[in-house]
């Protein structure tokens, strides 16, 4: 932007304060403010904008001193590092800056008035999202008193009249007039002389008194007087390299004692102080308050490398400090095993940062003791650990504060990482949060302290970095190179599959002993959700994997399950197993054992009941609901569902193998209380933790070998027990190469959670599978019942199981195989046409993806009786004698014996000779095939004294004729010679010439050539011509004088002809000087004098060759001629 200004110069040193919110393309007027103020045209303001800016579009105050006002620069008035930042990120922007402008109130100059502070409580009224302050240079010029630092926070403790005081007064006011801004101070450059504007003897004071209450008020500052920045990797000072403050620099407009910088100066340091106000932005009053424990968001994957060092900006309220300060980031949640990797990073009672690891069933807690971070104020905090020294180390806005040792066993995290809260969704951050860095690295000190306060993006070892001054459609974004986002766990919409589209579903019911315990009202919420949704999902089956109450004793809570399992009597059927806290326990010497005894759960859950409904199919024990077996058809598939107790004997197993084997026209789904861990493997005796059952159990490892994996028909084992809050799929493939879908679905630890530290009503999750007709396609939605929200979008997938028949294509393409060897000929056409067409339909039925097994059987069945209809046809009697006789004398010849006939020849001979072959091969070829074989065959044999032409003679006249110049000879004949020239090096590159074309193409180039002519020497002739025009008739005879005129015009006739030969020069110059030697003057004859001239002829040399060469063409050509003959 520019901007075209008149008045006194005075004025325009001094007096601006100009407003520029009204500017605008339509209206680019703006008016000093002041009385009678001066009035600028802005022009030229239309600037490129940096959208990527976190700068952009926000609004911005600056205020200072000349400086900041930018009184030396002429090209952009009013304009400084304010006007440039301002525009260049579309900010709402205002200079507020005053020359002679103070900090303190000390200055005796004649604008007393003009401190920064004013200038801040002018612009009160606008709320801006930057305040950048700058000042102190006037102060220095004065020599104004620095005075004391004071620790107060007072305002009337501060004594405006040193620079001490009032740099405090003037902290204080920009944050109690601008309480939700980002405020930083600008440290000045130094000047050519190297003093803080120029005259002060004692300038290093101001400049570390204005850093020092800055630090106090935790005020960021660029420091441009002695600080520097990283620029292509090599430090850089802002005054010394980047400015080069030197006497005479163009910045200064090469004056020795200026202070102010010009449009250059504001041009070189405007984007370094952007840099700045960017990083800042990062950690000043832009954070995200987690303290009312609302916000749910998580990174959506867990790291892939072990995380090693975490930094955030935090504000938290001294209050605070009375109790547990709160999670940072953090995935630990409730559960009684502890082989899930687990780590907090938070804030424990006391302000006390802390890292909390759980790996391998060992729990390690580092807490820095004696910091507290609970001071109301933005703190960078860092914790960084070292794998080799075991060393925890804690870091305070860059400066290492406490340090430990503590040995930790890490492993890769097995979950992803909540920000504000952990998985338990307990202990919320009592906070804000600005930003968040995770490291798989060791950071060290000097790491921390450089980059504590500068964005930072791609560096080696980051896991991610997170800004939390805002989320981006609800996601807090991930700006490293994982992009591992932070979104809400929880997703709002319907995911789910609708029976109108063609889906039917089964309901799969976790582990509901919390709700039985805690949150009894919502386990009968998660029944009637079921109820309810059960047209529109096309629920067709409730499943209950275990674990229906929490206390195998409590008649409350097995009240509680049969109650609200009373929603679904009568509308979906549903089918249940055993659990680990559903069967009877007993003690044994003095050993706790599980009983294969469930009297609470046959009491609740009556065989009588179980075994007269239509799904029943029979029990491992009549009588016991413990191990059952039922048949449902959902969406045309037949399904037995199997549910067996917990960890099943192996006569359990034998009784399952026996119905399994017994229904192989069924789709088997086998549900047990605990089969698979959350790693996705079967459970093994190392995983399991369950007490020893009286009689023996099976792990999930040995149900696989035992049972599932022997039949072809099981589909699937869905199982629970083991608390996770992801569901868990994983495929494996049994004996007979068909694949079983293995699921985990156990919400217990959720429940609990959410009633412990949540909402108190758990969350009454439900898995449902959704099966499409005629399709092995299933969709998956993990949802709560209570929230009616689902749960990570991870949870909510599209998968496939074995549900429909597998299709044996085999015998069919065995068959079709064959087929392709038989023969056309063999058979009669309506026989072979109707086997056709049984092969056409058998290959459409092979390549048909989703092909039915009965589409299968059928193009089998039409294919076979095809085969068996084909009728062989009777022997056709042909005549092969003449072609015998041909082919004898056709295979006898070699490619030796073709090397010098012409290739077309030898190409249509190959074709006709195989051809011949294949019809005195086939039995069935008629005679019309017989007879055109024959002719093909002998016509071209015919052919075969076409040799190719022998070439030598041609090529060797070619090359020596090539380099003849056509500017040498004449057009009539060089024209001829050219073409002939062309015509016999197309015979030459013709691989299927023939020896007549090659010697007709070289008697004709010779021809050509002997005919040329070279261009005749005229000049001769010409000088006699000129000598013969100059002549007076008058001096002559006349009849010596018309013997002159006719020569002379025979001669012109001659020098005027462009063919004309040299003979043809030569006569007429020797008749034109015979004329002029006989001319006899009137007086008395004249001699004058021997005349003739040697004219200029052909090249002789050349023309005997050529002769010689004639005399050899045609001699050559009479003996290929007779041997032709």
């Amino acid at each position: 932007m520019e901007i075209e200004v008149t008045g006194k110069e005075a004025d325009l040193l001094h007096s601006w304060d100009f407003d520029f919110n009204s500017l605008s393309m339509s209206n680019p007027y703006i008016k000093d403010k002041k009385e009678n103020g001066i009035k600028a045209l802005a022009t030229n303001f239309d600037l490129d904008v940096n959208e990527k800016s976190i700068l952009y579009g926000k609004s911005a105050l600056f205020a200072g001193d000349s400086i900041t006002n930018a009184v030396k620069d002429p090209k952009k008035p009013y304009y400084g590092w304010a006007g440039r930042i301002g525009t260049a990120n579309n900010m709402d922007w205002k200079n507020a800056g005053i020359s002679s402008a103070t900090i303190s109130t000390a200055l005796s100059s004649s604008y007393p008035e003009n401190r920064v502070v004013n200038q801040l409580i002018e612009n009160k009224e606008k709320a801006y999202d930057y305040v950048i302050l700058h000042g102190g240079m006037n102060d220095s010029i004065a020599m104004t008193e620095i005075g004391e630092m004071t620790n107060s926070y007072k305002l009337e403790d501060f004594d405006t009249t040193t620079f001490s005081g009032a740099m405090d007064e003037l902290l204080y006011k920009a944050k109690e007039l601008y309480p939700n801004a980002i405020i930083g101070y600008i440290v000045n450059y130094a000047t050519p002389n190297s003093t803080w504007g120029g005259y002060s003897s004692n300038n290093k004071a101001y400049f570390d008194r204005a850093k020092e209450i800055c630090e106090k008020w935790d005020i960021p500052y660029i420091d441009l007087y002695d600080g520097g920045t990283e620029v292509n990797g090599e430090y850089k000072s802002y005054s010394y390299d980047i400015l080069e403050v030197t006497s005479g620099k163009n910045m200064y407009d090469g004056l020795s004692t200026e202070i102010h910088i010009g449009s250059k100066g504001y041009d070189i340091i405007a984007p370094y102080i952007q840099k700045w106000m960017e990083e800042i932005s990062q950690y000043s009053n832009m954070g995200t308050d987690f303290s009312k424990g609302d916000i749910e968001v998580e990174m959506v994957e867990a790291f892939k490398e072990i995380p090693l060092t975490f930094e955030t900006w935090l504000k938290m309220p001294q209050s605070a400090t009375n109790s547990r300060g709160g999670v940072i980031a953090g995935n630990l949640f409730d559960a009684y095993y502890r082989d899930i990797q687990i780590i907090n990073f938070e804030i424990g009672e006391r302000g006390v940062p802390r890292l909390y690891w759980s790996v391998n069933d060992k729990n390690y807690d580092y807490k820095a003791t004696g910091v507290n971070v609970c001071t109301g104020q933005w703190t960078h905090v860092a914790i960084s650990y070292d794998r080799s020294s075991h060393k925890a180390t804690t870091y305070i806005n860059g400066e290492k504060v406490h340090e430990a040792t503590i040995a930790v066993e890490l492993r890769k995290l097995d979950q992803p990482m909540k920000i504000g809260k952990d998985s338990r969704d307990a202990y919320n951050f009592k906070g804000e949060i600005a930003d968040l860095r995770i490291w798989s690295t060791t950071r060290t000190a000097q790491e921390i302290q450089n980059n504590f306060k500068r964005e930072i993006d791609n560096v080696e070892g980051l896991l991610g970095s997170w800004k939390l001054d805002s989320d981006v459609n609800g996601k807090y974004l991930d700006s490293s190179k994982n992009q591992n986002h932070a979104q809400n766990y929880w997703l709002d919409g319907d995911l789910f599959a609708k029976s109108a589209d063609g889906y039917k579903s089964i309901a799969i019911i976790p582990d509901t002993q919390t709700l039985a315990l805690y949150a009894q009202p919502s386990f009968s919420v998660l029944t009637n959700w079921l109820k309810d949704n059960k047209e529109e999902l096309g629920i067709e089956l409730a499943i209950h994997v275990g674990d229906i109450v929490n206390e195998r004793d409590s008649h409350s809570q097995w009240t509680v399950a049969r109650n609200s399992f009373k929603a679904l009597d009568g509308v979906i059927p549903y089918v249940f197993s055993a659990g680990n806290h559903d069967v009877e326990i007993q003690k044994i010497d003095g050993k706790w054992y599980g009983l294969r005894n469930t009297p609470l759960m046959n009491q609740y859950f009556p065989y009588s009941e179980l075994s007269a409904r239509p799904t029943f199919g029979g029990t491992f024990e009549e009588g016991r609901v413990d191990n059952t077996y039922s048949y449902f058809t959902i969406n045309n598939v037949n399904f037995m569902v199997i549910s067996l107790e917990e960890s099943p004997r192996v006569e359990v197993l034998e009784w399952a193998n026996k119905i399994t084997e017994q229904n192989k026209d069924k789709k088997v789904i086998i549900t047990t209380h605990e089969y698979l861990s959350f790693d996705g493997n079967p459970i093994t005796n190392d995983t399991q933790d369950h007490l020893p059952f009286v009689g023996g159990s099976t792990t999930g490892e040995e149900m696989w070998d035992l049972f599932v994996k022997k039949h072809e028909n099981i589909t699937a084992v869905i199982a629970g027990h083991v608390g996770y809050p992801d569901l868990v799929s994983t495929k494996r493939v049994g004996e007979n190469g068909n694949t079983v879908t293995q699921i985990l679905c156990d919400a217990q630890f959720m429940d609990r959670d959410d009633y412990n530290h949540g909402s108190g009503k758990g969350l009454g999750m439900v898995m449902i599978l959704s099966f499409k007709e005629n399709s092995d396609e299933i969709k998956v939605n993990w949802y709560s019942t209570v929230r009616e929200q689902f749960y990570r979008e991870k949870n909510q997938y599209t998968d496939v199981m074995e549900l429909t028949d597998k299709v044996n294509k085999e015998d069919l393409q065995m068959l079709y195989d064959e087929c392709l060897k038989l023969n056309e000929a063999d058979y009669t056409k309506a026989s072979w046409d109707n086997f056709k067409a049984a092969m056409n339909k058998a290959k459409v039925i092979l390549d048909k993806a989703d092909a039915t097994q009965k589409e299968v059987d059928n193009a089998l069945t039409e294919l076979e009786t095809a085969v068996n209809n084909l009728v062989t046809a009777k022997p056709v009697e042909t005549d092969k004698i003449a072609l015998k006789i041909a082919l004898d004398l056709a295979n006898a010849i070699t490619d030796k014996d073709l090397a010098n006939v012409v290739p077309v020849v030898v190409n249509e001979f190959k074709v006709a000779r195989d051809k011949a072959n294949e019809v005195y091969n086939d039995a069935s070829a008629s005679q019309d095939e017989v007879d055109a074989a024959f002719d093909q065959l002998a016509s071209i044999m015919q052919k075969l004294e076409f040799f190719k032409g022998d070439k030598t003679a041609l090529k060797a006249f070619i090359d020596k004729v090539s380099d003849l110049e056509a500017a040498k000879y004449t057009e009539a004949t060089w024209t001829p010679f050219n073409d002939a020239l062309t015509a016999a090096t197309r015979v030459y590159n013709d691989e299927n010439a023939m020896q007549e074309e090659v010697n007709n193409a070289y008697n004709e180039l010779v021809t050509a050539f002997l005919s040329l002519r070279l261009i005749p020497d005229k000049s001769l002739l010409e000088d006699l011509i000129n000598q013969a025009n100059g002549l007076e008739s008058a001096n002559y005879t006349k009849a010596t004088f018309d013997g002159l005129t006719k020569a002379l015009n025979e001669a012109k006739v001659v020098f005027n002809n462009p063919n004309a030969t040299q003979v043809e020069v030569d006569n007429a110059k020797a008749e034109l000087e015979k004329a002029m030697a006989d001319l006899q003057t009137v007086k008395a004859p004249v001699n004058n004098g021997d005349t003739t001239v040697s004219v200029k002829t052909g090249d002789e040399s050349l023309a005997g060759m050529f002769a010689g060469i004639a005399l050899l063409s045609v001699a050559g050509y009479a003996l290929l001629r007779r041997k032709e003959d």
